[in-house]
């Protein structure tokens, strides 16, 4: 091969390995693609989507010096002990919501970005009493997000319950997905219960 013939080979392969990594970035990345703000009884309170997969509501904003803060959905137990429903572990992600709901920057919405949410169930434990609540699971999208869920079961079976908050004797789902990101969470979620399920049956614990 001439020297030249060589060069370009080498300038194609690096670009197409640029290419290719920087399509593999755009996959696994969380962006904004929504933003609400409101108020309710002097509370403010935003609900952002993320990829346009996903639908976090009822964030509350608090805002003092020019700067924001905010709480996630979380549930507060009979007994007083607070459990994070949903948690940002991307500072830089964090930073972006955070930006904004403080500047009310316009958000340019897309029906998809093309690409499933990379998603891994990273604890997954039983509750042992006798309750139709089976189990409790974290799910962490892009490696960016946890949002937490618990398996239940009725006579129809087993199914997931993600994330809400009671408002006047009413429940109120804080956490969407698309139907068909929901379908392919619930399905995974669901196969990880079956199998300890059977693990358990068999005498494993």
């Amino acid at each position: 091969m001439k020297p030249k013939s060589l060069i370009l080979s080498i300038i194609l392969i690096l670009t197409i390995s640029v290419v290719l990594f920087s399509q593999q970035n755009r996959k696994t990345e969380l962006i904004v693609t929504g933003v609400k703000t409101y108020d309710i009884s002097d509370i403010s309170f935003a609900d952002i989507e993320l990829n346009s997969q996903i639908k976090i509501k009822g964030i509350i904003v608090k805002q003092g010096s020019g700067n924001v803060s905010l709480e996630f959905p979380r549930y507060t137990s009979s007994t007083g002990r607070v459990y994070e429903q949903v948690r940002i572990l991307d500072v830089t992600l964090t930073e972006k919501i955070a930006e904004f709901i403080r500047l009310k920057l316009p958000v340019k919405e897309t029906k998809s970005t093309g690409y499933d949410i990379p998603f891994e169930i990273t604890k997954f434990y039983p509750y042992k009493k006798v309750s139709k609540l089976k189990a409790f699971a974290e799910v962490v999208f892009a490696g960016s997000v946890s949002i937490e869920c618990r398996i239940m079961e009725s006579k129809s079976g087993p199914w997931v319950a993600w994330p809400e908050r009671k408002e006047n004797s009413i429940w109120i789902k804080v956490v969407l997905f698309k139907k068909t990101f929901k379908n392919k969470l619930d399905r995974a979620i669901l196969q990880r219960y079956n199998a300890l399920n059977e693990e358990s049956a068999q005498g494993w614990e």
